[in-house]
């Protein structure tokens, strides 16, 4: 009989879940204005921003499994146009990007070329000074980011698991100076 107000969470969420059911938990990440900073601060063509829009959200799925202070840190190193890609996120929650490519490269490559090349995709948890590092390296594998954390999972945890990135440019009705178009990203994280 009474109405029920509904209301959105804000951008830039991360969202745990459990089905204990069906023996799954995971995490949804949602980013608007942190990956938009991010993506914005450096101008990065769209592709090179695409992908790291993906390593952020990839990222923010990974660091949020921290239950102590720390960072999470994920690297690419490649002989691809985009040669090296960085993110991390430090708890509670701050987020950091950077990629570095060659404009050359990247003009020269074909339409379903890959960014990212040959090289290897490094995961790493650092709990601080007064404990050791732990890093899982594996080879980039794939056409995606989403299929070299796949690899990582497949091979390192031994954990069946779902990622599932998505980054896009999204307009927005703005006033005067303000831009209209910002960038977003998301990602989904399922494991049995």
């Amino acid at each position: 009989q009474g109405q029920i107000e509904l209301r959105l969470p804000e951008d830039d969420l991360i969202l745990p879940f459990q089905a204990e059911h069906a023996e799954v938990s995971g995490r949804l990440v949602k980013l608007g204005p942190t990956v938009d900073t991010i993506l914005s601060r450096h101008a990065y063509p769209e592709a090179v921003s695409q992908l790291l829009g993906e390593a952020v959200a990839l990222t923010a799925l990974l660091g949020a499994a921290l239950k102590f202070e720390g960072k999470f840190i994920l690297q690419a190193s490649t002989d691809g146009p985009v040669d090296l890609l960085v993110a991390d996120y430090q708890v509670p929650g701050g987020l950091r990007g950077y990629a570095r490519f060659s404009p050359e490269r990247l003009a020269a490559l074909r339409p379903d070329g890959r960014l990212l090349g040959d090289g290897h995709l490094a995961m790493t948890i650092d709990r601080g000074l007064e404990t050791e590092r732990y890093q899982g390296v594996v080879p980039l594998e794939g056409d995606s980011l989403t299929e070299a954390a796949d690899t990582y999972f497949r091979q390192s945890e031994q954990l069946p698991t779902f990622i599932k990135l998505a980054v896009a440019r999204h307009y927005r009705a703005s006033k005067a100076g303000d831009r209209p178009w910002t960038w977003r990203a998301g990602g989904l994280l399922v494991q049995k």
